[in-house]
């Protein structure tokens, strides 16, 4: 896990998705890939002639613009190596071409309120880039990799991906868990641990009960309860749908 792309525009989660990409950089010994996104505005009239929509347009780059170079000298200051790409289109085809060829995209775990296609929706960039995701919320500042970790382990193919994409991350950790709820679950918990073993880290693994709580609940939990820093899980074991 060298590469890491952080999503650069000037929304609520920047500063989040800009912190943690820098605390992964530090901790894998890793390059900060930097990708800003000019998105066309929508035009909702439909008497909207190209001039406007030309101007519109010039607007949001300017402002892209404008962001890199409020974020350059911090970057510097950082001290990590970095480099920066401007792309112009949708945001999810341009996250899923510059995404190739990196090992890890930082991303916000939710958007604005009422909006899906918005810079730092995690969910629809693990569906269209198929690699691992870290999608952190809006306030945090920072993630200690150090700290405890949770691997929410169901034995899904979602699940065993997620594992094998976190083990650099999770040789650093003090303490890792792997919890799964339902007992039916105690064989391939034991086999996630023996996959961590092999991997060089040391884990506990921890059934826990169903109960009349969903499980996401349950899982979350428990995460807090143990004081984990950061989770390890698969994304859309169901449907997409759903």
């Amino acid at each position: 896990m060298k590469n890491i792309l952080f999503i650069a525009h000037d929304d609520p989660g920047q500063e989040a998705r800009l912190q943690c990409a820098l605390d992964v950089v530090r901790a894998v010994g890793g390059h900060l890939n930097c990708l800003s996104i000019a998105v066309p505005p929508i035009m909702t009239g439909v008497a909207e002639s190209g001039y406007v929509a030309a101007l519109a347009m010039d607007q949001v780059v300017e402002t892209e613009q404008a962001n890199h170079a409020r974020l350059e000298p911090r970057l510097v200051a950082e001290g990590v190596p970095y480099s920066w790409t401007e792309a112009t289109g949708g945001l999810l085809g341009a996250i899923e071409t510059y995404g190739l060829l990196n090992d890890l995209i930082v991303t916000g775990s939710h958007g604005p309120e009422r909006t899906r296609d918005q810079f730092d929706v995690a969910g629809e960039i693990v569906k269209r880039a198929g690699r691992p995701v870290l999608a952190v919320p809006h306030q945090a500042r920072s993630i200690d990799f150090g700290g405890c970790a949770l691997v929410a382990w169901d034995g899904s193919k979602p699940a065993d991906a997620a594992l094998r994409g976190a083990v650099p991350l999770l040789r650093l950790a003090e303490r890792v868990v792997v919890a799964g709820v339902d007992d039916d679950l105690r064989l391939t918990l034991d086999e996630a641990a023996t996959y961590c073993s092999r991997q060089g880290i040391r884990s506990e693994v921890e059934v826990l009960p169903h109960g009349f709580d969903h499980i996401p609940r349950t899982l979350q939990q428990y995460a807090k309860g143990i004081g984990a820093d950061w989770i390890v899980m698969g994304a859309y074991g169901h449907s997409k749908l759903r």
